[in-house]
């Protein structure tokens, strides 16, 4: 990117993560398992003979995805190829059409990047906890207050967007609540007659996007995982699914 200086901005995040007490081993090990989902990236399937696919083992990424995680590339090809079916008690692998394949590769990159970022996080949580004792980091700790952006609308709007206005939802509904509800209870113990019945709430709008049953992000993390995932399905299925729901527009 025009502007930034990689090699700053990566001695910027060693500090970083030099003063979360993340020893310099740690460091290397982070490194190379981020390689490792970068090279899953630059895999490639090719078709060797009619109807079967195969990894591309001489593809230079092959190599270093093998060596850095620890696989034998025999098993490394044949896993992100074949699937096993199980049959009583009997297994069997069954070979995966390209696109599969593909979006086996990638599931693959998602799950590494996925614990490692889990593991960040906790690494960072525990350097910070105050429990510590005898943490470097024990002065470091500290209350911030996080600016994030308002609601945004664009005549093109990415994932991005969603998940910025998905988080001004759940800051708008935590704003709700201690201003109405938690003050509503300290009337009703004070013996204060107040009206609170119009306040705002957008429960139902959270729930469209983020409910567990059935919601926003299911039917995306639902779409992502099937082979021939395409924005077209994933809009007839939101409008099949939410077409009655008030706060749903298209």
């Amino acid at each position: 990117l025009d502007g930034v200086d990689d090699a700053e901005e990566f001695q910027i995040m060693r500090r970083s993560m030099e003063a979360m007490d993340i020893p310099p081993q740690e460091q290397a090990d982070v490194f190379r398992i981020t390689a490792a989902v970068l090279h899953i990236g630059n895999l490639t399937i090719v078709e060797k003979v009619a109807g079967k696919f195969e990894v591309d083992q001489n593809n230079p990424s092959f190599k270093a995805v093998s060596e850095i995680m620890g696989i034998q590339p025999a098993a490394l090809a044949r896993a992100l190829t074949h699937k096993l079916i199980a049959v009583g008690s009997e297994r069997y692998d069954s070979p995966l059409e390209r696109e599969q394949c593909e979006a086996r590769r990638e599931s693959f990159a998602r799950m590494i990047y996925s614990y490692l970022f889990n593991h960040m996080v906790y690494r960072i949580n525990e350097s910070l906890s105050s429990g510590r004792t005898g943490s470097t980091t024990s002065k470091l700790s500290f209350i911030g207050v996080l600016d994030i952006f308002g609601f945004e609308h664009f005549k093109v709007n990415s994932f991005e967007q969603l998940c910025i206005n998905f988080a001004n939802e759940r800051l708008q509904q935590m704003f709700n609540h201690f201003v109405f509800e938690v003050e509503m209870e300290l009337y009703k113990q004070e013996g204060i007659t107040c009206d609170f019945s119009d306040f705002p709430d957008n429960q139902g709008i959270i729930d469209l996007i983020q409910a567990k049953s059935m919601s926003v992000f299911t039917l995306l993390d639902e779409e992502c995982r099937m082979p021939k995932g395409a924005d077209k399905s994933f809009v007839q299925k939101l409008w099949k699914q939410f077409e009655k729901n008030e706060n749903f527009k298209i």
